[in-house]
């Protein structure tokens, strides 16, 4: 059973995670599980190891990230939260970060309904009304990935 399948209930250190998923952003950024092939008719089903691998470490840092909410280390969930959601918005948006014919979130292992739960009340923690308001008042374009990838209202944190 992968890490991502179970729920994560060992503590996890919050400045070591950031620093896991800062490295991961910019290999992910520069390359290091993009494996493009020559797609045809026999193979267009295929996906990459490194596709697969891109994903399966993508589900078990959310979890970490999960759990960090869960221990009420809400600022650095966030932080968490926030470059993961950032880097599935790049790849949802045709960055070459991994290979597939067809990839999106929906390739996320996990449950994610429970991650956008646990990065809104880390949010919610750690963030006045007004700082709140401004970051999900934004334009569609500047708002945080969390926003837009699932369609939560402009307002949702103070229901202004």
């Amino acid at each position: 059973m992968s890490k991502t399948q179970m729920s994560s209930s060992a503590p996890v250190d919050g400045k070591k995670l950031l620093r896991e998923i800062r490295k991961f952003k910019r290999e992910s950024l520069a390359g290091a599980y993009y494996a493009p092939f020559n797609m045809n008719s026999k193979n267009y089903m295929h996906i990459p190891p490194e596709t697969e691998a891109w994903f399966d470490r993508l589900g078990e840092l959310l979890v970490d990230s999960m759990q960090l909410a869960k221990q009420k280390e809400h600022q650095q969930a966030a932080d968490c939260f926030g470059l993961l959601f950032e880097l599935i918005e790049a790849m949802e948006s045709g960055e070459e970060i991994v290979f597939a014919d067809e990839i999106g979130s929906w390739m996320i292992p996990g449950d994610e309904k429970r991650y956008i739960a646990a990065y809104l009340k880390s949010l919610a923690a750690t963030a006045t009304r007004g700082v709140r308001c401004r970051r999900s008042a934004a334009s569609p374009a500047r708002q945080p990935p969390i926003f837009y990838w699932t369609g939560i209202p402009a307002c949702y944190s103070c229901r202004d």
